[in-house]
């Protein structure tokens, strides 16, 4: 796996790692089985990452692995001792119903982007570009202002302004739109 890909799994592990813990903590009483089960699901997870189809959820893809690694786990273990917890099905349910949820958190995510992009596109030309030279551009308040003669105070200000136009137009599309 390339550097970039090895970093973006490992941001995206650790945005999802509390949340596979419950799913599979939920599912497990013995927390060797809860331990065994992640890092067999980190592994399959690192070894098929790039699989991976980017427009799901992270999350659920995790725990679309991780289920079939509890249930295995129920299967195999001891009838009522400590790896059996709740049945294969209960653990499908609760993996559905996480899954729905991560999908509508990706859909208000989806929808903040766009709002994101409508309201940048609706700034006054010269907030529109400060804002564009600071984060796709990477310059920094003090080369920009270098660059037009401006104190960096200045442009310091002026981008807090504009980041402020921007956040207050996507907060108003966001309760429009709720």
């Amino acid at each position: 796996m390339d550097p970039a890909h090895a970093a973006l799994f490992t941001r995206l592990v650790r945005e999802s790692e509390r949340a596979l813990y419950a799913f599979v903590r939920s599912s497990l009483r013995a927390r060797s089985d809860v331990e065994d089960v992640l890092q067999e699901t980190w592994m399959a997870a690192w070894r098929g990452f790039d699989a991976y189809d980017r427009k799901r959820p992270f999350e659920a893809w995790l725990r679309g692995i991780a289920r079939f690694k509890v249930i295995d786990r129920l299967r195999d273990g001891p009838l009522g001792g400590q790896a059996r917890f709740m049945p294969p099905e209960s653990v499908l349910a609760i993996a559905d119903e996480l899954d729905a949820l991560a999908a509508q958190r990706s859909d208000s995510t989806r929808a903040v982007f766009v709002f994101m992009e409508e309201c940048l596109a609706a700034l006054p030309p010269a907030d529109r570009a400060l804002i564009e030279r600071v984060y796709r551009s990477r310059e920094t308040c003090r080369a920009i202002a270098e660059s037009n003669g401006d104190s960096a105070d200045a442009v310091e200000k002026r981008l807090q302004r504009a980041r402020l136009r921007l956040r207050n137009c996507v907060l108003n599309k966001l309760h429009a739109d709720a």
